[in-house]
């Protein structure tokens, strides 16, 4: 069994000897696609929450991937439209794909990659409730 599986197969056997029902009704954890999957195939019935502190860092470090720190750091219009992307998750799930779009229409040059990265990699329509707030 892959580690995560073994975990909560571990965590289920301890809390049956003690009496516990182990059902969450949430998970918040990164987004390793290995805990992910364990989560959903060990508690199904349980909603799995992307935490937003590794979401922004994600989008954080593309930033710096794509050489684009310093301008973060120096460029306000830059910083601002990085932090744009990262509010996209206080939208309705329904208005994110609408507001990526509002904000990718002045977006060009040196943050193309970006939105192209956030849109391969955030905008997927199962990826978006992971990391909606």
């Amino acid at each position: 069994l892959p580690t995560y599986s073994r975990i909560f197969e571990v965590l289920h056997s301890k809390a049956e000897e003690v009496g516990v029902q182990l059902e969450p009704a949430k998970f918040v954890c990164d987004f390793e696609t290995a805990l992910i999957l364990a989560i959903q195939g060990n508690f199904p019935n349980t909603q799995v929450q992307g935490c937003f502190f590794h979401f922004c860092q994600a989008v954080v470090q593309q930033v710096g991937r794509l050489g684009l720190r310093n301008d973060y750091i120096n460029n306000q219009e830059i910083r601002k439209k990085v932090k744009m992307l990262m509010a996209l998750a206080f939208l309705p799930v329904h208005l994110v794909p609408a507001g990526f779009e509002i904000i990718n229409v002045w977006t060009s040059g040196q943050l193309e990659a970006l939105f192209q990265y956030f849109q391969q990699e955030w905008l997927p329509a199962t990826k978006i409730k992971l990391w909606n707030v």
